[in-house]
């Protein structure tokens, strides 16, 4: 388990349709190479009350890849819990990350990417188990990878999440920022040539209380000038 989402009473596992199959720990190496996804099968949401460790609901919906949640909070006027997560419709994109597929076939990384969705997933909680498959809602045409918030919103409603993308098509890996309005879906981007930032981290501004007043801090590969620096920007 990679990933999972948390709020204030529950804890939720996006158990995704992709398993190791007998055998594939021993006969393959990357590991991640011994992963099966079977597209065919759904996502099983579970749901556990975080005080007595039950589980407090079970849901399904299609089968997605992912790597990582966005954020979670529980909505008190749906009574739902909310999840967010960048999906993948396969499992390419964990193969085009290794450094040899980026290097033999970097386009194939970008291609995969491309194919990620800002997803939210509502799990109706007061209609526990009713078999229905819950529908996602795609937040934004941006794409984004890595994603930050603010960490004082975690498993709160949020409206801000900071992460890397590609700047256009003719990128061979993330060479960009990305900031994107969840409410709205519109996005700006930092991005400079020949540079490919790391995983954003959000640092907040004490004295503010707007969401998105701090500093982001990346560091950042500069090819041309062939050095790494630490990208300070106020978003």
């Amino acid at each position: 388990m990679h990933s999972f989402a948390l709020t204030e009473n529950y804890i939720v596992l996006s158990m995704i349709p992709a398993w190791f199959e007998e055998g594939n720990l021993i006969n393959f190496y990357p590991i991640a190479y011994g992963i099966s996804f079977h597209p065919e099968e759904n996502t099983t949401w579970l749901v556990f009350d975080r005080v007595s460790g039950e589980v407090a609901a079970t849901f399904h919906s299609t089968g997605f890849f992912m790597l990582h949640h966005v954020n979670a909070y529980e909505d008190p006027t749906t009574e739902e819990i909310v999840v967010d997560v960048i999906t993948y419709p396969d499992s390419d994109i964990l193969d085009a990350t290794y450094l040899k597929n980026l290097k033999q076939c970097p386009d194939r990384w970008c291609t995969s990417f491309e194919r990620s969705q800002y997803s939210r997933y509502r799990l109706p909680m007061a209609q526990k188990d009713q078999g229905e498959l819950i529908k996602p809602k795609s937040l934004s045409s941006a794409r984004l990878e890595l994603p930050q918030i603010n960490p004082a919103n975690r498993s709160r409603q949020y409206g801000t999440v900071f992460g890397i993308q590609t700047f256009s098509n003719t990128s061979d890996y993330a060479d960009a920022i990305v900031k994107i309005n969840s409410l709205t879906g519109e996005s700006t981007t930092w991005h400079e040539d020949g540079c490919y930032p790391s995983e954003a981290i959000f640092v907040d501004d004490p004295s503010s209380n707007s969401e998105d007043a701090g500093i982001l801090l990346s560091v950042v590969m500069d090819v041309e000038e062939v050095r790494f620096y630490i990208a300070l920007d106020r978003p």
